[in-house]
């Protein structure tokens, strides 16, 4: 199911009988909501009941923003930008 949401996925699992467990992580590069990992992997086998963890993306990672900023020039502020 990588690359589609869960809304997408969901009716499918249900009607096979599975339950569904989400696990939210941050990832780069992906979309916000998109299943970035499955387990069991695909083509296991599974009876009614059991359940496929989806883990589900909550995009990038926050980003600490830096404080104390007053008073610098904009040449002091990007000396501190990563490269």
């Amino acid at each position: 199911y990588r690359g589609a949401t869960v809304e997408e996925v969901a009716g499918e699992i249900r009607a096979a009988g599975w339950l569904i467990e989400q696990v939210d992580e941050y990832a780069d590069a992906t979309a916000v909501g998109e299943i970035i990992a499955q387990s069991p992997v695909p083509g296991t086998e599974l009876a009614e009941g059991e359940t496929i963890i989806l883990t589900v993306s909550l995009g990038p990672p926050p980003v600490a923003v830096p404080t104390d900023l007053a008073g610098l020039t904009v040449d002091d502020l990007r000396a501190l930008l990563p490269a």
